[in-house]
């Protein structure tokens, strides 16, 4: 199983937990990407969830009155996202695609597409290939909306921000315990701090039937990506334009990002 098929398992095992409040914890980023589309011109065209997980931001788009789609390349999570925008009320489309593949996967061009999870790819032929298959997915004058470092960001102040959040945070937490049925499942994270990226290792606990066993992911969050980074990719992908519309911390536990778009 992959790395995000697992995170992805066990946040939709312990959704009741989190069923009835995703809304209010993406509301600002939503307003923030609703607002955007608007001033674009985009409000009535087609938008795509690229890293859309279990559905929570689609969901969250399309009550907030926009057409969008959702894509992920876990087959589990868009199965799972199918189902709960299906238990919430919507009927919307997804499917499983990566981002070099997008246009091989959909016969969609769209308006804007939407991704928060951009910046944490590894190296830079990856982020080359992402933004092949993202600028191929849009239509002429399409914006791509994504986080990461904000426009005129200083390239070694991801670094301090880095630094800042890593001194006071606990650097191994408990974060959650949920039983459904036979299974308990109890969350644990430690975090390890590297030269430009924290790795947060998840730990999963799994008590079934008298058994323990772990199952444990790693994710980093990187600041590799400054602005003056993200302005030479995007320029040479073939984007006419990149800026910083809004600055937030989008993620709870997050360091300060730009909601930054792109134009093709």
């Amino acid at each position: 199983m992959e790395p995000w098929d697992t995170l992805h398992r066990w946040e939709w095992f312990r959704r009741r937990q989190w069923q009835a409040t995703f809304r209010e914890r993406r509301r600002t980023i939503t307003a923030a990407v609703a607002a955007l589309v608007q001033e674009r011109g985009h409000r009535v065209g087609l938008m795509l969830d690229c890293s859309c997980g279990l559905g929570l931001h689609t969901i969250a788009f399309v009550e907030a009155g926009l057409q969008v789609h959702g894509a992920d390349q876990s087959a589990f999570a868009v199965r799972r996202a199918q189902e709960l925008a299906h238990d919430e009320g919507h009927h919307l489309p997804f499917f499983v695609a990566a981002w070099h593949d997008l246009p091989r996967c959909t016969p969609h061009r769209f308006d804007a597409i939407f991704c928060d999870a951009l910046s944490w790819l590894p190296t830079c032929r990856a982020f080359q290939e992402a933004l092949q298959g993202l600028y191929a997915a849009l239509q002429p004058g399409g914006v791509l909306l994504f986080l990461g470092a904000p426009e005129g960001t200083p390239d070694h102040r991801g670094l301090q921000l880095l630094q800042e959040r890593w001194q006071p945070q606990p650097h191994a937490s408990l974060d959650w315990r949920h039983t459904e049925g036979q299974i308990t499942c109890t969350k644990m994270s430690v975090g390890i701090l590297g030269e430009d990226f924290l790795d947060r290792h998840h730990i999963f606990l799994i008590e079934e039937a008298g058994a323990h066993r772990l199952e444990c992911v790693t994710i980093r969050e990187s600041v590799h990506w400054s602005w003056t980074r993200l302005v030479a990719l995007f320029h040479a992908a073939g984007f006419s334009q990149l800026s910083t519309y809004a600055v937030q911390p989008w993620s709870s536990r997050g360091i300060p990002a730009g909601l930054n778009v792109a134009t093709r």
